[in-house]
C-alpha cells in the first residue's frame, strides 16, 4: 500500500449495504437500510458568477497527528484510486462491534450524550452508523478501514458518508485513530452546520447570479449557499525550507476557492455538497489529489486542486486536507 493510501485512505467503488440507511433519520428511529449503493452525483453544466463575503467565526486548527506518524517510505503515488481496503482487509462480527463501542467511547469522552442501538448511534440528532470494511495485520503494524453514514433531519433526506483510515498496534488503537480524525476534521463541521453561529468553522457566503430557464426563459430562483471550511489538516515535511517570515499555513477557504470553478456546477443544483478534500505535492514534485462528494469521487475538483498544486513553491513533501460543506440558505 502507498503512502497516499496509508495517510488519506481511499475508497471502495460501492458502499456495504447495512452501512447506509435508505431514509431520511431522526434520533428516534433508524430506518430500514439500503440495498442499492449511490452513484456519484451528476453536475449540471449551467455556470454562475459569485459574490463572497467572510464571517468572523471563531476558527480551530486541530492537533497534527504528524508527531505520531508512523515513517513510511515513498515510493508512487496514484490518483483517483478506488482500494480503500486491500483484498487482504477482513472483519470480524466481534471487530465490527469494537468499531461501534469505540466511536461511542470517543463521542462520550468528548462530552456527547450517547444512545447505542442496533449497528448506530444517536448523537447531538444525529444516527451515525459506522461500517467496518476491515482491519489489516502486517509488518508489526495493525490498520483499519472504515466508514460511517451520518444522517440527520435537517442536513436531507441523503445521508452523509465519509471514510476514515486508522493505524496502531492494535484494533482498537487504529480504530481509535480513524475515528478521531473523522471527528476533529468532519463531525466538528457536521454540528456546526446545523448551528446559526458557527463554534469551529469559518464561513463563506455563495450567491449565484439571478439566471433564466433555458427552455422556457423563466427566472430561476438564484441559489445561495453558506460554506463551511473545516479544520485544516496541514503537513509541511520540512519546515526549514519556508523562505525567512514566510507562514507554513494557508487561508482555510483555499481548496474550496481554488477549485470553486469546477464546483459551480454542483453549486446551482441548490442541494447539500459534503466535500473531502486533500491535495499533495512530493519532494520530487509528484502531485497527488482527491476529491469526495459525499464519499464519491468527483473528478473536476481533482482535478483543479492538482492544478493548483503544481504552482506551490516547493517546500518538500506537503499536503493539505479539509472536509467543507456547502449549505443552501
Amino acid at each position: 500500500m502507498g503512502w497516499f493510501s496509508r495517510w488519506f485512505g481511499t475508497k471502495p467503488q460501492t458502499r456495504p449495504a447495512a452501512a447506509i440507511p435508505a431514509e431520511p433519520v431522526s434520533a428516534a428511529s433508524a430506518p430500514a437500510d439500503s440495498t442499492a449503493p449511490r452513484s456519484a452525483p451528476v453536475a449540471s453544466t449551467t455556470t454562475s458568477s459569485v459574490s463572497a463575503t467572510f464571517a468572523p467565526v471563531t476558527f480551530a486548527l486541530p492537533a497534527s497527528d504528524a508527531a505520531t506518524a508512523v515513517p513510511v517510505t515513498i515510493t508512487s503515488v496514484t490518483q483517483g484510486s478506488t482500494n480503500f481496503a486491500p483484498a487482504a482487509a477482513t472483519a470480524t462480527a466481534a471487530q465490527a462491534s469494537v468499531a461501534l463501542s469505540v466511536l461511542a467511547d470517543l463521542l462520550r469522552e468528548r462530552g456527547h450524550v450517547v444512545t447505542v442501538g442496533d449497528g448506530m448511534l444517536d448523537v447531538e440528532g444525529f444516527v451515525l452508523r459506522p461500517w467496518l470494511d476491515g482491519i489489516d495485520n502486517g509488518n508489526g503494524l495493525c490498520r483499519s478501514y472504515t466508514q460511517i453514514a451520518a444522517s440527520h433531519p435537517q442536513l436531507g433526506d441523503e445521508p452523509i458518508v465519509e471514510y476514515q483510515f486508522g493505524h496502531g498496534d492494535d484494533t482498537g488503537q487504529a480504530l481509535r485513530r480513524g475515528f478521531e480524525n473523522w471527528y476533529m476534521l468532519d463531525f466538528v463541521v457536521l454540528l456546526d452546520a446545523l448551528r446559526e453561529t458557527p463554534q469551529h468553522c469559518k464561513t463563506m457566503s455563495w450567491s449565484a447570479d439571478e439566471a433564466k430557464d433555458p427552455s422556457t426563459g423563466a427566472p430561476l430562483s438564484p441559489c445561495s449557499y453558506r460554506v463551511l471550511f473545516g479544520p485544516i489538516h496541514h503537513f509541511l515535511g520540512d519546515p526549514s525550507r519556508l523562505a525567512e517570515g514566510e507562514d507554513p499555513g494557508f487561508c482555510p477557504c483555499c481548496l474550496f476557492t481554488q477549485s470553486m470553478d469546477a464546483f459551480r456546477p454542483l453549486l446551482s443544483q441548490g442541494r447539500l455538497i459534503p466535500a473531502r478534500l486533500f491535495v499533495s505535492r512530493q519532494a520530487d514534485g509528484v502531485i497527488a489529489a482527491d476529491c469526495r462528494i459525499n464519499g464519491e469521487d468527483y473528478a473536476p475538483v481533482r482535478d483543479a486542486l492538482a492544478r493548483w498544486a503544481g504552482e506551490w513553491t516547493d517546500r518538500g513533501l506537503e499536503w493539505r486536507k479539509q472536509y467543507v460543506i456547502a449549505q443552501p440558505v
